[in-house]
């Protein structure tokens, strides 16, 4: 796993740079923000809701402790992770894998991050697709905002459009005969596909 204070930190196999936002001036996580403002009541209110193990050990946060003041041995996890993502413990696979391909750390995704990751975790297994990060990566691309990672969809999705003769992209195709004569009865966009390209 990468240093929480690099923002900067997707190396190795993996060739995809996050988007760093304008506003960011420096790249420790937590950076500027507020000191955390919830109550001793609320915390337990959520530990109840999201049935949390005591084994674990989650713990109410020091008054005036910001989402950066995690102690040695513990992790800082957004509240908003279990009440608006619908995020338990143990993980998914699938939340595993995304934050391993990205080489981050949970306590470095921000909430809207996590909201895209289970939800298009949600969408796929609703749909009887089991999720992968090439899935993911189709779709959404990093970014960093004061210090967090999030995922925002990518600017452009490339498509393909597949020949109904023999499923090819059709630059690919082998038939020469992409005339008018050849397709048009047949030929429409058969299949509007994210495209596998590098990114």
């Amino acid at each position: 796993m990468a240093e929480p204070s690099s923002p900067h930190n997707v190396e190795g196999e993996n060739p995809e740079r996050p988007l760093v936002a304008e506003e960011e001036e420096d790249g420790t996580a937590g950076s500027g923000l507020p000191a955390l403002k919830w109550t001793r009541k609320s915390f337990d209110r959520l530990m109840l809701e999201v049935q949390m193990p005591s084994e674990y050990g989650a713990r109410y946060p020091s008054e005036g402790d910001t989402g950066a003041d995690a102690p040695a041995g513990y992790v800082t996890m957004w509240s908003d992770f279990f009440v608006d993502c619908n995020l338990r413990l143990p993980l998914t696979v699938f939340v595993v894998d995304i934050l391993e391909w990205y080489r981050v750390h949970i306590s470095q995704v921000s909430p809207f991050g996590m909201i895209r990751i289970r939800n298009f975790e949600f969408t796929f297994r609703a749909l009887g697709i089991e999720p992968t990060v090439g899935d993911f990566r189709r779709f959404y691309q990093m970014t960093v905002f004061m210090g967090f990672f999030s995922f925002r969809q990518r600017d452009v999705l490339l498509y393909q459009v597949c020949c109904p003769c023999c499923g090819y992209d059709v630059s690919e195709c082998d038939r020469d005969d992409h005339s008018r004569d050849h397709c048009d009865a047949q030929f429409e966009i058969s299949a509007m596909v994210p495209a596998a390209a590098d990114y």
